[in-house]
């Protein structure tokens, strides 16, 4: 029998809102809810509704109380719930049918106390919305959630409302009372208690964004509360030496909140305490930090907080920071672009380490063929693309980073391209291995395509390297005005070389962005059957996206350590094209699934011959492989079956010297 799962949603002043929000919960394919609505002392009709839909279904509870705070109401329903598990919904939002059937599913499957679904972003009128933030499918363990917790994108992990809890984990935690940020207060103690947590990038849960709400003003002392919340979660590492890593990260996010509060007027007695009161406990903070950790900025904050944060106020206003960067930027660029002959351009500074393994190994073919080459990032071409395209010497030509972002599935990065090609209309420009992909089954589709291919044909110095037939066959097909040719990806030449290691282990390495194609399901069975036929290998989850910015300087060393990961594995599964690669150069036995747009299927013909690299096209032909493959084996990567498939951009980049 399914268990009982205790849905609380607190309500103040959300009459426009409620129904939506409370009718999602009646239409779950999950039945054996228990609906907990705490009317708040909302001073609208929200008292009434609620009380009607107790009449309607039986399994709605009201708990009318005196207006108290969202922390208090969802307090209330915690101490009445009867659930063996918990979940939150704001009474303003909304979750799709089938929310806590997935959830409940993939607590069970992972064995996990706590589940995480990704989130969409809407406005008032149902309007989906941008966002930065996301949730990827994976499980974690205790060390790997607060790794996430304290890296870029971890907003929708902090949340309350797109979790599904066991009961135990809430036995000894509530939230405070009278706190904004109520869930930063106790999302540590929450990870604490878990030994496994189980995410999925599906989206089950519709956060609407409006005027009026609790979080809409980020600019008031009340927000001053995610300065104690981060107060209590540094000293809760402080007491934990495994995670006393992450208390210079928690520090400067205190000051990041606290620094909001400028500018607006305080004349009540009360906040202007307040604001001292999260001074003081900013100067606690860093008192205790290693202060080897410590940028000039941190000693600025810690020191002198109020004054620092004016000082940056007024470089903000007169763009004093940004204007001295660029100049020097500039600068070095003249510098260094009149003594070399090539400008390789677009490089990656995000966290996705493929696309830096795809640097470096261009960084190597350009000097094994002697050619002097100058980087300029994708961030910087960005911000001074128009200084860049006035300031290269027309007899430079420009070498494009390569990857999969040509065409509409990355849209951004194909506006970027298109604004290149445009900038440099008068250079030479050879684009390093790529995948081209756009959409023709639809008008946007075919629209946005003749966007592109009217920037790409006017460009007549202009070749384009392809990494599979497919991209080759569509580029012949619909655009034959622009030369192509064919080679391998780029990283299959990346050079790695490492004493033998005793390899242990299995490791799953999945995507979870809009390039996946195998379901939560499929990923479930994945795991079954890897954990059937290697019952005693430990299964470790990873990832060749970071969520961090990895700067150019840093790039050999993290990319490194990804490969090393991959060589101390004694087998890989991945949908992922550089999961796959990773694999191969490092001599790691490796069964690789497709991913959306065919380019893991198409790029593994060139390395086909690896006997220890296998392509299924799903988890029945994995079924089948996976006895096959010889994890005992040390196998090492020979790069020649791929260097002689090379020869034409080899070729055309020598010519482009020698011009």
């Amino acid at each position: 029998m399914d268990k009982l799962i205790s849905v609380i949603v607190p309500i103040y002043k959300v009459e426009k809102y409620l129904k939506k929000c409370v009718d999602s919960l009646l239409v779950q394919t999950y039945k054996n809810l228990e609906i907990i609505l705490v009317d708040d002392g909302s001073p609208d009709n929200c008292s009434v509704i609620c009380d009607q839909y107790a009449l309607m279904d039986s399994r709605v509870k009201v708990i009318h109380q005196k207006n108290s705070g969202l922390s208090a109401a969802r307090n209330t329903g915690i101490k009445i719930a009867k659930g063996e598990f918990i979940a939150f919904v704001d009474s303003d939002d909304y979750i799709a049918p089938n929310m806590y059937e997935e959830m409940f599913k993939l607590i069970s499957r992972a064995d996990a106390e706590l589940a995480i679904c990704n989130v969409q972003k809407v406005d008032e009128k149902g309007k989906i919305l941008d966002s930065d933030w996301t949730v990827e499918s994976r499980v974690y363990d205790k060390k790997e959630i607060f790794q996430k917790l304290n890296g870029l994108n971890a907003v929708y992990y902090i949340t309350a409302w797109n979790k599904l809890y066991r009961r135990e984990l809430f036995s000894t935690i509530l939230f405070p009372v009278g706190k904004i940020h109520e869930d930063e207060f106790i999302i540590h103690e929450i990870f604490d208690k878990c030994n496994r947590i189980v995410s999925t990038d599906s989206i089950y849960y519709f956060y609407l964004q409006r005027d009026g709400s609790i979080m809409s003003n980020r600019k008031s002392v009340k927000s001053l509360d995610g300065v104690e919340a981060l107060y209590n979660r540094f000293y809760f590492y402080n007491e934990h030496e495994e995670l006393c890593k992450y208390k210079i990260n928690t520090a400067r996010n205190m000051w990041n909140i606290y620094s909001r509060i400028e500018g607006i007027s305080i004349s009540i007695e009360a906040d202007r305490k307040r604001i001292k009161e999260s001074k003081n406990m900013l100067k606690s903070v860093y008192r205790e930090v290693d202060k080897n950790e410590f940028t000039w900025c941190d000693w600025g904050k810690y020191l002198f907080p109020n004054l620092f944060v004016k000082l940056r106020k007024v470089a903000r206003k007169f763009r004093i920071r940004m204007i001295l960067h660029r100049l020097k930027t500039i600068i070095n660029y003249i510098v260094c672009a009149t003594s070399k002959e090539c400008i390789l351009l677009d490089t990656p500074e995000h966290g996705n380490l493929g696309d830096h393994a795809i640097v470096l190994a261009e960084q190597q073919v350009l000097q094994k063929l002697g050619v002097k080459y100058t980087e300029v990032t994708a961030e910087e071409l960005n911000k001074l693309e128009k200084w860049y395209s006035k300031l290269t010497p027309m007899n430079h030509y420009i070498v494009i980073h390569g990857g999969g972002f040509l065409g509409a599935l990355w849209p951004v990065e194909e506006y970027r391209f298109r604004r290149i090609l445009k900038a440099f209309k008068g250079h030479r420009i050879i684009v390093f291995p790529q995948t081209i992909t756009f959409d023709m089954n639809s008008n946007e589709g075919i629209a946005f395509f003749h966007e592109s291919k009217q920037v790409y044909t006017a460009h007549k110095n202009l070749t384009i390297c392809v990494r599979e037939k497919m991209s080759l066959e569509f580029m012949h097909k619909y655009m034959p005005e622009v030369n192509v040719i064919l080679v391998p990806d780029i990283v299959t030449l990346l050079k790695y070389e490492k004493d033998s290691y005793d390899r242990n282990g299995i490791l799953l390495c999945m995507r979870t962005d809009k390039e996946k194609a195998l379901s939560d399901t499929d990923k479930s069975s994945i795991l079954k059957i890897i954990q059937t036929c290697y019952p005693n290998e430990n299964l470790e989850y990873m990832d060749t996206v970071v969520n961090a910015k990895i700067k150019s300087t840093e790039r050999n060393d993290e990319v490194d350590k990804k490969l090393d990961e991959f060589y101390k594995s004694r087998l890989v599964v991945t949908d992922r094209l550089h999961g796959m690669i990773f694999a191969a150069i490092t001599g790691t036995p490796c069964i690789a699934f497709g991913n959306s747009n065919g380019k893991v299927k198409a790029v593994y013909k060139w390395i086909e011959e690896l006997p220890y690299i296998y392509f299924v096209n799903n988890v029945d032909e994995m079924k089948d492989v996976i006895h096959n493959i010889r994890i005992d084996i040390q196998y090492t990567y020979d790069r020649k079956i791929v260097e002689g498939k090379f020869k034409e951009l080899y070729e055309l980049l020598k010519k482009e010297t020698v011009v």
